[in-house]
């Protein structure tokens, strides 16, 4: 009965098409590749191992977690099949470039001559990056709590691994204060959604107008 009473006031359901944002990032290598840009386009974020304390092996098992909560990006975004296949993030070891041990302010200072340099990947978003600190870390490899699956009073979102959004964006403290009182722009985002949520949001809006994406991410 709701469906028909649905049908006769709004008519036949519309296909939205592809999201704005997913429209960007096509728009974005079609560009680069009728510029010369490289063939294998790869879109993303770059990220850093800020933490100096685990070892190679370490590493090996976090990324094991982490890459399939990666995969599950864009489950429920329409068109974003399209262009999954090359989302990529470029890895960076602190330790390797020089920048202390959980240092936000001195991987800030990095990422902003980093953006500016030939060994950025063409697609990578250059006005935000992510860290894996040691809490972003041990999130993944020691677990306060286990989320079990058809547990109905847990939810994945109190559970899962995540990783540490950086906001390079330069905002009035005042408004700071008004709209997100305590924001040190930084972030805590589950992994499943840094490749559509974090994205979408960081990708459609202007930094100008960044205090209204500050509202759904917080």
């Amino acid at each position: 009965m709701n469906d028909q009473l649905r049908f006769q006031l709004r008519g036949e359901p519309r296909s939205l098409g592809r999201e704005h944002w997913i429209s960007i990032i096509h728009s974005a290598t079609n560009w680069s590749l009728s510029r010369g840009g490289p063939r294998d386009q790869r879109w993303g974020f770059v990220a850093y191992m800020l933490t100096h304390t685990p070892s190679k092996e370490q590493w090996d098992v976090f990324f094991q977690k982490v890459n399939p909560d990666f995969e599950r990006s864009g489950e429920w975004v329409k068109c974003f099949d399209e262009i999954k296949p090359n989302m990529a993030s470029q890895w960076i070891d602190a330790k390797n470039v020089g920048i202390a041990h959980d240092d936000i302010q001195a991987t800030k200072r990095h990422f902003h001559d980093f953006i500016r340099s030939p060994e950025k990947l063409k697609c990578v978003w250059d006005a935000d990056f992510l860290v894996v600190d040691s809490e972003s870390f041990n999130s993944y490899m020691t677990p306060s709590l286990t989320y079990f699956p058809g547990d109905k009073w847990t939810s994945y979102g109190d559970y899962g691994g995540f990783l540490n959004p950086i906001d390079t964006a330069t905002y009035n403290r005042r408004l700071i204060a008004q709209r997100a009182p305590g924001y040190k722009n930084e972030l805590k985002v589950l992994s499943i959604l840094v490749f559509d949520d974090c994205t979408r949001s960081f990708l459609t809006d202007q930094l100008a107008r960044r205090q209204n994406v500050l509202a759904v991410l917080l």
